[in-house]
């Protein structure tokens, strides 16, 4: 199993290519955790 992780400052851009990641890992059979941070600055 491969494990992704996707960081971002904003989320939007992270957002969707998580979903698209997401999808194409299902589309072709390969088992991965993909998920997504957002870091914040203050």
């Amino acid at each position: 199993m491969k494990t992704i992780m996707l960081v971002c400052v904003a989320g939007m851009s992270t957002s969707l290519m998580f979903l698209k990641m997401k999808k194409a890992a299902e589309a072709k059979n390969i088992e991965a955790d993909i998920f997504c941070k957002f870091f914040l600055r203050i």
